[in-house]
């Protein structure tokens, strides 16, 4: 495994995701960038020369720079993390998307992912993940805001949080916080969903690709992990690759916007 801290350009007309996505293609390794922060030339350049501020040079070595940028075409300066592991699939993944704001030790939760998105790859089938049984993460918690109604309290927002390492944290309707409290390994996430429906007197298929989506999103961030897989019988359908938002709400609309 392979990892540095670096620096990227940001250029007119092409996604930094893209960018970044070619430097890797080719490389026999799976890869993951983390975003940690982006700066425009000015603040970047000011940074990198901050012990000459005050002197008279300062204003030649700004200049020199940022022509540089112009002619480089250079919109901004992004810093992260890469971590590469050489596999040797026919086909390797690429991940690049923003670093949590808090993070602790992460050499493990590093680890956990990459092992997690090598399964992924490998089961990119619906039926095969309604086939698995999951369990959350140790560090996961549920942070919820209540305002008061006729009734009693009543669920305003919650929060899904991991406490630890990667500390990814999203939103969540108390409808997919039930559906992931009961994910304990016993179950396959597809009978999960059949009882879930049954619940909410709705129709599985309508139920299915959106929890399919938010479920993927989870098990990309850790917030959940496989324990083990059985053979079912249920839907199947082709899926896109791993999205990184935000929400992991169950909301149709929600998804969609996503």
């Amino acid at each position: 495994m392979f990892q540095m801290i670096f620096n990227w350009a940001h250029t007119p007309g092409e996604r930094w995701q893209d960018r970044l996505a070619g430097w890797c293609e080719g490389s026999g390794c799976d890869a993951w960038v983390m975003r940690k922060e982006t700066r425009d030339p000015s603040d970047y350049t000011r940074s990198w020369n901050r012990e000459k501020a005050n002197t008279a040079e300062f204003a030649d070595i700004y200049d020199s720079w940022m022509s540089w940028y112009d002619r480089q075409r250079i919109e901004a300066i992004s810093t992260g993390l890469i971590t590469m592991r050489r596999n040797s699939r026919d086909s390797n993944w690429f991940r690049a998307d923003d670093a949590p704001e808090r993070i602790g030790p992460i050499g493990n939760d590093i680890l956990q992912v990459f092992d997690t998105l090598d399964w992924l790859h490998t089961r990119r089938n619906d039926e095969e993940l309604l086939g698995t049984c999951f369990k959350l993460a140790p560090d996961v918690r549920l942070n919820q805001q209540l305002e008061p109604a006729a009734n009693g309290w009543h669920v305003e927002a919650g929060r899904l949080q991991r406490t630890s390492g990667l500390g990814y944290s999203s939103e969540i309707d108390p409808e997919t916080a039930d559906l992931l409290c009961r994910c304990n390994g016993d179950n396959t996430l597809g009978e999960l969903l059949s009882a879930l429906a049954a619940r909410r007197n709705t129709h599985l298929e309508k139920i299915t690709p959106v929890y399919l989506t938010v479920i993927r999103r989870l098990l990309s961030r850790g917030f959940l992990l496989p324990t083990s897989t059985k053979q079912i019988l249920g839907p199947t359908r082709s899926t896109d690759d791993v999205t990184q938002d935000d929400s992991v709400n169950s909301d149709s609309h929600s998804a969609a916007s996503a």
